[in-house]
């Protein structure tokens, strides 16, 4: 009997599931701590080895077996033993951080196949991908080895279509950090939450923005209270935005998890993020927010979320922000718990798509 018969004989399901994991990103730990517990409750038997750039630190932080992104020997090994690989939440399939972030993860995408490997996308999110050559291998990629796409919005899925992406099944999911357990409990506070990054389209704009949360501040009551998702990436910008502030202000201490967070959030009047998930666990915690979208991702997902306002970094003046803050601050938060709710079930179907594909895929 051949190694892949054998592993295939196997009850236990082993699944490989990459994403940017145990690099302190809080949003990113978030996924990754939602997926391994959806393919859980799918399956307690479960075997999980997380591809990540920090092995040692994600193994410890989420009690799975880790394997170096680029030990490509380890890494075809655990493949050669895996039932499928799960690209979990984020954005991997993207060209503008990286181009050869993009060809890694489609290079893994086809050595998956190749090894018999199911490939699933759990709560992504796709691009963008700009240039011919990109977008043709992007799209022959999923055509040729995806099984099943879930994507966490309208504007992703959207991109696969117009690329022609069709022989996956694609469906409509959420990220999968709304599968995350949240009860809030904290009192209400007359504060807003800031979630910086660093990043180009911010470049001179930081003034404009702090001139706003003072104007925030005097009209409305609001204190600003920094919190730091990734503190390699966004202390120093958060230390420069602090240094600004003529107003009281507070800057929070870091914490590793999402529900603490979220806890910590839910006492907000509202939230100011340039992070996506700065956004998503606000809004999750029942408090609406102001998004600066520096990427398209962020627009995607206040366009999925129907509540809130997102401004394009090239529209941001004291002014026009301070009004979208005024705006959402007095903004009816039903609609935004109903949309919550809305996404909470979306994102079942990342789960019930593993379940068929994955774990009720007859041995060959």
């Amino acid at each position: 009997m051949n190694g892949k018969k054998a592993k295939q004989n196997i009850s236990c399901r082993r699944v490989m599931l990459c994403g940017a994991y145990g690099m302190d990103n809080l949003g990113d730990d978030a996924s990754c701590q939602a997926v391994i517990a959806g393919l859980r409750d799918i399956d307690p038997t479960v075997s999980i080895c997380l591809v990540t750039r920090a092995p040692q630190r994600a193994a410890k932080l989420y009690g799975v077996n880790a394997v170096d992104s680029f030990d490509f020997a380890s890494l075809l090994f655990e493949l050669s033993r895996a039932d499928a690989l799960i690209f979990g939440g984020g954005s991997l399939l993207q060209n503008v951080t990286s181009r050869r972030s993009l060809y890694y993860y489609l290079a893994l995408m086809r050595a998956a196949k190749r090894l018999g490997c199911t490939v699933m996308l759990w709560g992504s999110g796709m691009g963008p991908v700009t240039g011919d050559a990109d977008i043709k291998r992007t799209a022959r990629t999923l055509n040729s080895c995806a099984d099943a796409i879930c994507l966490r919005d309208e504007k992703s899925l959207e991109l696969l279509r117009e690329i022609g992406v069709t022989k996956p099944e694609i469906l409509l999911s959420a990220d999968p950090v709304f599968s995350l357990d949240f009860n809030a409990c904290a009192e209400a506070d007359n504060y807003i939450g800031v979630c910086l990054r660093e990043c180009s389209a911010l470049d001179g704009r930081l003034g404009e923005l702090c001139a706003a949360l003072e104007l925030a501040n005097e009209k409305l009551g609001l204190i600003p209270e920094f919190f730091v998702l990734n503190p390699a990436l966004d202390s120093d910008i958060t230390r420069r935005a602090a240094s600004l502030l003529r107003c009281e202000h507070r800057i929070a201490p870091c914490v590793e998890d999402a529900e603490e967070l979220m806890q910590e959030l839910s006492s907000a009047r509202l939230m100011l993020s340039v992070r996506l998930h700065g956004a998503v666990f606000a809004s999750i915690a029942g408090v609406p927010s102001v998004g600066i979208g520096y990427d398209p991702k962020l627009g995607a997902f206040f366009d999925r979320l129907s509540c809130g306002k997102c401004l394009n970094a090239d529209e941001i003046s004291r002014d026009t922000l301070y009004a979208a803050i005024n705006s959402v601050y007095n903004e009816n938060r039903d609609l935004l718990n109903q949309r919550i709710k809305e996404l909470k079930s979306a994102e079942n179907v990342n789960r019930q798509t593993a379940a068929r594909y994955i774990f009720c895929r007859k041995d060959k």
